[in-house]
């Protein structure tokens, strides 16, 4: 188990440290005792500074010590954040679909039909688009089984001939307007 050193979330070191220690022991006095064995920095600089006396159980420094890094604590956010979840320029709809799907996964009260419409207004990919314009979902599991099948075929265009001919053509040409663009700053140099 990792140490807490005052980052990150107080309530999911807390839920961590119980569940190692009810496998070891049942004792509050000993969970109270070892605790601090799994503080680092401003954490264990906290619990040095606690008054002795001041904490009668394992659910007092629990919670004393969630209070004291509250900050820690992510707010819980709402199917409605989603909606910031966009597909980013040059993001593949595998990349988009993972990220979409690890923030979906941390609201805790996810509305799916919501969530379907937001993916839907966020990528950029055309073909999935319309599949789902054409045959609506209602849950997420439904939405990544559909992406997959969108995934897969972008994968497959990208490693196919095809896309390296028009990746090679579109590079010849941008190599053709940066010559040319050369050719006209050096003569407007020269005269």
């Amino acid at each position: 188990m990792a140490a807490y050193d005052g980052a990150g979330n107080p309530r999911e070191h807390i839920l961590s440290y119980k569940t190692f220690m009810e496998l070891q022991t049942l004792s509050d006095a000993l969970m109270c005792k070892l605790f601090p064995t799994m503080l680092t920095g401003a954490a264990r600089a906290w619990f040095n500074s606690l008054e002795a006396g001041s904490i009668r159980s394992f659910g007092d420094l629990a919670s004393t010590f969630i209070s004291r890094f509250i900050a820690g604590v992510p707010a819980d956010r709402k199917t409605s954040y989603l909606k910031t979840v966009k597909q980013r320029r040059n993001e593949s709809l595998r990349e988009y679909v993972a990220r979409f799907n690890t923030e979906a996964l941390q609201i805790p009260e996810l509305d799916e039909n919501r969530a379907v419409e937001e993916m839907q207004k966020g990528t950029t990919s055309p073909e999935f688009f319309g599949s789902l314009c054409r045959k609506p979902l209602t849950s997420l599991a439904e939405l990544i089984k559909r992406a997959e099948k969108y995934i897969r075929q972008d994968d497959a265009l990208t490693t196919s001939r095809f896309a390296r001919e028009t990746a090679d053509k579109g590079k010849a040409l941008e190599e053709r307007r940066l010559d040319k663009y050369e050719r006209r700053q050096s003569r407007g140099h020269e005269a």
